[in-house]
């Protein structure tokens, strides 16, 4: 009888050590929490400068269509300049240019064209600044496109100076102040041109550095050479 007390007293002993928690699992105070890391604070801009859009938080900010607008008012201007010079041939000399007026007809369409495209583009950008309250700097496309439409113009010019002094010696005094005021014009057209073409890159430049998304614009000058004559051209991306 004393041996079956012993026997049960040690098998209830084990049995109570094994329902016990081990200390390890009662020292394990579960799961730790992991701090987060303080988000940095994030300094205003100075009131001076304009602060660049986040292009991840919406669309794109659209042209402005100034280009456009430029090039279908200089289209209209280049278009009046042709259908009075056939007009004053027609009248003065009795000869009509289908070739002057049907290059009038095709200035005025482009720059109906241009310029109803332009207006119509130049709304939609006015509506979205003020939809997302955004002040950026100019484009800079109105400048970009007058300077190379007055470059193009002036080469023109100068084109036409270069016929009349092929001929200077046989030409008579009405002619020759006709030469040289065509060198002069020609030589001011690409003067300007130049002038609007920097002033108008480099605030294109200050718009994509406000857009980092939106490419600048890229010009790239080309000339070519031949026994007749010489070619200067402008090739540019908007």
């Amino acid at each position: 009888m004393p041996k079956i007390s012993k026997l049960s007293a040690a098998l209830l002993s084990t049995s109570l050590l094994a329902l016990a928690p081990s200390r390890s699992a009662a020292a394990d105070p579960g799961p730790r929490a992991v701090a987060e890391a303080p988000t940095p604070a994030v300094s205003p801009a100075s009131p001076g400068t304009v602060a660049p859009h986040d292009t991840a938080s919406g669309p794109a900010t659209p042209k402005d269509g100034v280009g456009m607008i430029v090039g279908g008012a200089l289209s209209f201007g280049a278009a009046g300049l042709v259908t009075g010079l056939v007009v004053h041939n027609a009248v003065h000399n009795d000869h009509l240019s289908v070739s002057s007026a049907i290059l009038a007809g095709g200035g005025v369409v482009t720059g109906g064209v241009l310029l109803g495209a332009g207006i119509a583009r130049h709304r939609r950008y006015r509506a979205y600044l003020t939809e997302h309250d955004l002040r950026p700097p100019a484009q800079g496309h109105g400048l970009v496109t007058a300077g190379a439409m007055s470059m193009a113009s002036g080469a023109i010019v100068m084109t036409a100076s270069g016929v009349l002094a092929a001929s200077y010696a046989d030409l008579g005094p009405v002619s020759r102040q006709r030469f040289w005021g065509l060198t002069g014009a020609g030589i001011g057209a690409i003067a300007t041109g130049a002038v609007l073409l920097g002033v108008g890159v480099d605030r294109n430049r200050r718009w994509r550095r406000w857009r980092p998304d939106r490419q600048s614009v890229e010009l790239r000058p080309s000339f070519a050479a031949g026994p007749t004559g010489a070619m200067v051209g402008l090739t540019g991306r908007f």
